[in-house]
């Protein structure tokens, strides 16, 4: 949501993002946590686990049963892994009154808004990797300076690029200079190759014979104009994906994808039109997410579902009735259509509208190919994990139908369900020695990976704060609960995972500079290594190291003209030294890994805004091989959360108490 406030609105909304919590309530949760850890092993006996899981209302099927997935394509729905009725916690609630409710901090209190320097006031989204950024920087630099951060090198959405437009109705539309039809096909086969195992953006047996025919009578008075129009979005993506340089704040494609928008239907006309219409708006939303225009995307994508919806591609469509080649493409355009719109939804930390029991078309039989098949499985099963997450782990007060560490829990025995098949099917190698690494493969797991971090990190959010609050005591109460810390672990696991993932797509010239993903990746693992390297210095020890790739990994994108990507370094490096000027553990030079010329010193003490400095990107002095074999001397557990593992975690968290983080945290604004 974005609105124009008064500007004497700024000041509050920027202090309630980022009030400190109080240390009494931090220190209360964690000694009652120690309190309920020694009791438990006092006390457990056989049957005791039992009649616990019993009352508080958990899942208790087996972790098969748990991973299971509703909608999920030719099966019938299964309510095994839906959230027990709340009547259940409330029952926990009362027998258990005199103790602390927990929640998660990051959805707790009031909403949280920031205002960007051109006045527009931001929405910070529950579940947005760019909040928990944003949200992070304020808090830290609060418990520093004890003043609101300036915004400086901050990432808005819409800075980084300008469309050159100002969104108002031409008076007269100039068609834009389009390629000969060689070059043509080799844009429109580049977007095939980048995007067509991931995303169906068009429909080639029938997109081409249209360009044919269109070249052969370019002024034809009988052209089609939403062709026409769906023709100048894949050439702009095509440009995209082929120009590897910077060439300032003009994304390239701008020239066809405006003139797109401007020669654009009203809704009103578009309807009538209902699958051409849904890929059209498809395009627009991924080209308006790949330039980080996060919210109307959302809106655009969006509106492909409703108009998908409502002529019925989520449906079993009858294709003796309306024709093989037509349900083909539609069940392809509608999960490309499921699949964004839970991307673009959790990115904008938004409530997701469309419930999976209310779809349930088949999957495309793509020519009878295997892989694409299963490749579009299981991307349909990460996305229904990402939808969970939002739902529970970051809905309403983060207790949607469940408590936090119930959704966690139910979350990850989910994730345990899918890591099997991921590594089975779309098996990856991160050892120096592997070899090739397939594009979709790295595309699935860096997926999963996020879904991880996305589900662990409030956990390390708290730590963060507690660090902050009492910086002497954090390893220790970090130290009480060996359940806390494997959920901390699994996080900064598939963080370093992540960016051996990158790495070696770096390495093999893999990156992609257009599409968000990479990117976003990237981002939401280098600022887990920075909070993991300061809640606790034996969470991670090579953190510079870490470090010094994501900003290789960022300096890549950027060279190849992600001109978003350096505002998303400028924001690690300010973290970076707010976290370094904390020097209070001896990893705080771990930080150095993103601030070249890093001698442990701190810049800013006596002037804050020496913190925003122009940033410069150097390569990364430290091989894959050295960093995959640091990481496995150095942390133990790199690598080592597999299905079995994670489902031991699952288990352990039933062992222990399940309401961690304090509601009473919602009275500090820990946001």
């Amino acid at each position: 949501m974005t609105t124009n406030p008064a500007p004497a609105a700024e000041p509050e909304a920027n202090s309630s993002a980022v009030r400190a919590v109080g240390g009494r309530a931090v220190n209360a949760y964690i000694e009652e946590l120690e309190r309920r850890a020694s009791h438990r092993s006092a006390s457990s006996q056989p049957g005791v686990e039992d009649a616990h899981q019993n009352s508080s209302g958990a899942i208790s099927q087996s972790p098969g049963a748990q991973g299971q997935y509703s909608p999920t394509v030719d099966a019938q729905p299964d309510t095994s892994s839906q959230p027990q009725p709340v009547a259940a916690a409330t029952t926990l609630s009362t027998a258990c009154s005199h103790e602390t409710s927990l929640t998660n901090p990051l959805t707790t209190g009031q909403s949280t808004f920031m205002s960007a320097d051109d006045g527009t006031t931001l929405y910070l989204g529950t579940s947005s990797n760019w909040s928990f950024t944003q949200k992070t920087l304020n808090m830290v630099y609060e418990h520093v300076f004890h003043e609101n951060m300036p915004l400086i090198d901050r990432v808005f959405e819409g800075q980084s690029y300008d469309l050159g437009w100002s969104g108002k109705p031409a008076q007269s539309l100039t068609p834009p200079a389009l390629p000969d039809i060689d070059h043509a096909i080799h844009l429109i086969d580049t977007v095939k190759f980048y995007c067509g195992q991931m995303f169906h953006l068009f429909d080639h047996d029938t997109f081409m014979p249209a360009l044919h025919e269109f070249y052969k009578q370019p002024g034809s008075a009988s052209l089609d104009e939403l062709w026409y129009i769906h023709l100048l979005l894949i050439l702009a993506f095509g440009k995209a994906f082929k120009n590897k340089r910077r060439q300032g704040k003009c994304p390239a494609g701008a020239e066809f994808f405006v003139n797109a928008l401007q020669r654009l239907p009203h809704m009103i006309m578009l309807w009538r039109y209902p699958l051409q219409a849904v890929e059209i708006l498809t395009c627009i939303a991924l080209y308006l997410q790949c330039i980080d225009y996060r919210i109307a995307a959302h809106n655009y994508i969006g509106q492909a579902m409703r108009l998908a919806l409502g002529h019925g591609l989520h449906t079993d469509m009858p294709a003796e009735r309306i024709g093989v080649e037509l349900v083909e493409r539609s069940r392809r355009a509608w999960w490309t259509v499921y699949i964004l719109d839970r991307e673009m939804t959790s990115t904008a930390g938004v409530p997701q509208s469309i419930h999976d029991d209310d779809v349930h078309p088949q999957l495309p039989k793509f020519s009878g190919l295997v892989q694409p098949r299963e490749a579009l499985r299981m991307r349909i099963r990460l996305s229904q994990v990402t939808t969970d997450i939002n739902r529970t782990i970051y809905g309403v007060d983060g207790k949607l139908n469940s408590k936090f560490l119930d959704s966690t829990r139910n979350v990850l025995a989910k994730v345990a369900k899918i890591a099997d098949d991921l590594h089975r099917l779309f098996p990856i190698r991160l050892e120096p020695t592997a070899g090739g690494l397939s594009r979709i493969s790295a595309h699935l797991h860096l997926h999963y990976h996020r879904s991880i971090i996305l589900a662990t990190r409030p956990l390390l959010y708290c730590f963060l704060k507690i660090r902050l609050e009492s910086p002497l005591d954090c390893s220790a109460k970090l130290e009480a609960s060996e359940t806390t810390r494997n959920l901390i672990e699994i996080c900064v696991d598939s963080s370093m995972q992540t960016l051996m993932i990158l790495c070696t797509l770096l390495a093999h010239d893999l990156l992609d500079s257009v599409l968000p993903f990479d990117l976003e990746s990237a981002s939401m693992a280098a600022i887990i290594i920075m909070i993991a390297s300061t809640v606790d210095a034996s969470l991670i020890v090579n953190g510079s190291d870490w470090l010094q790739k994501a900003r290789s990994i960022l300096g890549n994108l950027y060279a190849n003209g992600n001109e978003l990507s350096m505002l998303h370094i400028s924001e690690l490096k300010q973290l970076g030294r707010l976290l370094a000027g904390l020097n209070i553990t001896p990893s705080h030079t771990t930080m150095g890994g993103l601030d070249e010329g890093s001698n442990g010193s701190v810049p800013y003490q006596n002037d804050p805004r020496a913190l925003f400095v122009s940033m410069t990107v150097e390569p990364s002095l430290t091989s894959i091989g050295e960093l995959y074999n640091a990481a496995m001397e150095d942390t133990g557990t790199f690598g080592s959360f597999m299905a079995n593992n994670i489902m031991d975690l699952v288990n352990s968290i039933d062992d222990i108490d399940r309401d961690w983080m304090p509601q009473t945290m919602a009275e500090y604004d820990i946001w």
